[in-house]
């Protein structure tokens, strides 16, 4: 998921256990490498487009010198290495040792207010090992890495991680700063020894619809949200006023749910939701702060601030 105003680099990792060179490309149809193979212009989004964008990718490996292949059949072929330019972009057409199909969507959300990561977007912090990163495990130790991000006016409420089957998390968030943490567990089993296991994670955060540029959203916790505006006027002689919000409670890391779904200018309706989707957040609920006493501003007869 990325937003739509903000220029993202996304991250591919791929390992040769033999060594060899790696390419990423598009899919070709003259290949069969997929059916549509929509190539999209220099990775570029569409800009003004929100919605679910399919990328389909092919991983070759090249060897690193020539090599000759011998089959079974007594016939044998050879096989070039990748040769490159100084933009490191390939200049010559070999056939592969391997291809793997790359298949993923990325969901374009709507803008929002920066696109400075730690603000709105969640930004890592340290010790968060960084992209590519290897480290070493043992077969029945339990192997642990601590991930660190912040968002300062927004909420981080979960962290996606994928990996092993056995792989484990367990975090907590500081409402002071805006930081929110996860400890990563895993146990290697004897069949994982000498592997390559790649474990990837995510932060997602969420922001609130700021119909008044005066909002000001404060570092938030998955229990607690905090936000402020400036002070208004009340027209009237008045000594105290209620105020009154309409709030839902809606299940962590459910893509589904109203509150993932952020800010929306028109109206939905609910009756057309999956019946897994309604037990995932609560019915709307008011709240009341009551009551607010007055003071009266200096300076004015009628205002009070």
């Amino acid at each position: 998921r990325i937003s739509q105003n903000c220029v993202t680099t996304l991250w591919l990792l791929a390992h040769d256990p033999d060594g060899d060179q790696v390419r990423c490309r598009f899919g070709q149809a003259a290949n069969v490498d997929c059916e549509l193979c929509y190539q999209h212009p220099n990775v570029t989004l569409n800009e003004v487009s929100v919605g679910l964008h399919v990328f389909e990718l092919v991983i070759e490996d090249f060897p690193m010198q020539t090599i000759s292949l011998s089959y079974e059949d007594g016939t044998s072929s050879v096989r070039l290495p990748l040769a490159r330019d100084t933009m490191n972009s390939t200049i010559n057409s070999t056939t592969a040792l391997s291809r793997l199909p790359l298949h993923f969507a990325v969901e374009v959300d709507s803008p929002v207010s920066t696109c400075v990561p730690g603000i709105v977007r969640p930004q890592f912090l340290p010790p968060t090992p960084a992209h590519g990163d290897v480290y070493h495990a043992v077969v029945a130790h339990e192997f642990q890495f601590l991930v660190r991000a912040q968002a300062a006016q927004a909420t981080i409420h979960d962290f996606q991680v994928s990996g092993p089957l056995n792989i484990t998390k367990s975090g907590q968030s500081n409402s002071t700063n805006g930081i929110h943490q996860v400890l990563i567990s895993w146990t290697p089993e004897e069949s994982e020894c000498s592997n390559h296991v790649s474990i990837c994670f995510a932060a997602e955060t969420f922001q609130t619809c700021n119909k008044d540029n005066t909002i000001v959203v404060y570092p938030s916790s998955p229990s607690e949200f905090r936000f402020g505006m400036e002070a208004f006027k009340f027209i009237g002689e008045f000594n105290e006023v209620y105020i009154s919000c309409t709030v839902i409670l809606c299940q962590a890391g459910n893509p589904f749910t109203r509150c993932a779904q952020g800010c929306s200018t028109g109206v939905t309706a609910g009756h057309h939701r999956h019946r897994r989707q309604v037990s995932a957040e609560t019915r709307r609920h008011s709240i009341s702060q009551w009551p607010l006493h007055l003071a009266r501003s200096l300076g004015s007869a009628g205002n009070f601030g």
